[in-house]
């Protein structure tokens, strides 16, 4: 069963061995590069949150998701009052097969729980490399029940 854990000293090796395949490189930024940016966002005040994704007991993906209590905080273009999921990666022995949109749906649940407070939107950034850094794509209310992927 998909589920997430929080990225601990235990489980950032794992993370790190995640590939994506390589036609997707382009899109996704390295999991090292992700944890780093986490760590740095953490000690200035924001609200970052990487968890690892599990089949069961085996790593299969990591996602980090981001709240902007101010809009550019620390350099970061966000929505004001948004989460955003700064990274989402499977790795690519294990896709195609359900674990993205189970993690993704579990993430969703996580930020109905307004962890780091009531947010406007949520988003996606496009990647790391390209403008502008986020798109909202859930813009309704996450409080209703709705099927939402």
């Amino acid at each position: 069963m998909i589920h997430l854990e929080k990225l601990t000293y235990e489980n950032f090796e794992d993370v790190f061995e995640l590939k994506p395949k390589k036609v997707q490189y382009p899109f996704v930024a390295s999991n090292m590069f992700s944890v780093a940016e986490a760590y740095v966002t953490m000690i200035n005040g924001g609200h970052v949150y990487p968890f690892v994704i599990y089949n069961d007991e085996r790593v299969v993906g990591f996602i980090q998701l981001a709240y902007g209590e101010n809009a550019d905080q620390d350099g970061v273009s966000m929505e004001k009052d948004s989460y955003e999921v700064w990274h989402f990666m499977i790795d690519k022995s294990h896709q195609r097969k359900g674990c993205g949109r189970a993690a993704m749906q579990q993430a969703l649940e996580l930020v109905r729980s307004f962890p780091a407070g009531n947010r406007n939107t949520v988003g996606s950034p496009m990647s790391r490399k390209m403008k502008p850094r986020g798109i909202c794509i859930f813009p309704s209310d996450l409080r209703k029940s709705r099927k939402i992927m």
